[in-house]
């Protein structure tokens, strides 16, 4: 039992740091930050889906104005649709190096945060 309610929280904070610590090497600082504000919104999916913990109207209201916040101040797809109209020279080029930021920078911070949201929600019970 105590096993479960601690070990598991601390399993799955010590893969977040770690893909956290590859996401923060492979991204900009800007996309970076944008992508970590999920992690609210993943905790309260999961603390909603594990533990049945059901969010107000205004938390919800909350929740898509801190998501569209994220998005807008983000500011980032603008240099991604710039990279999207580039010649066709670079766009090779271009195509590869998305690839491996999508790969070594975005998937991993988008799993750290999905994996603090789980080790928040399991967690919470023990509280």
């Amino acid at each position: 039992s105590t096993l479960i309610a601690a070990g598991l929280p601390s399993a799955l904070y010590a893969l977040q740091g770690t893909l956290t610590y590859t996401a923060y090497q492979n991204l900009d600082a800007v996309t970076y930050n944008g992508l970590t504000q999920l992690k609210v919104l993943s905790s309260a999916l999961c603390c909603y889906v594990i533990l049945n913990k059901r969010q107000s109207v205004l938390q919800m209201v909350s929740l898509g104005l801190l998501m569209l916040s994220s998005a807008v101040f983000q500011g980032s797809w603008k240099d991604w649709i710039k990279k999207q109209t580039t010649t066709s020279d670079n766009q090779s080029s271009n195509n590869i190096n998305n690839r491996r930021v999508l790969l070594t920078g975005v998937l991993p911070c988008l799993t750290a945060t999905l994996l603090s949201g789980l080790a928040g929600a399991f967690s919470q019970p023990s509280l």
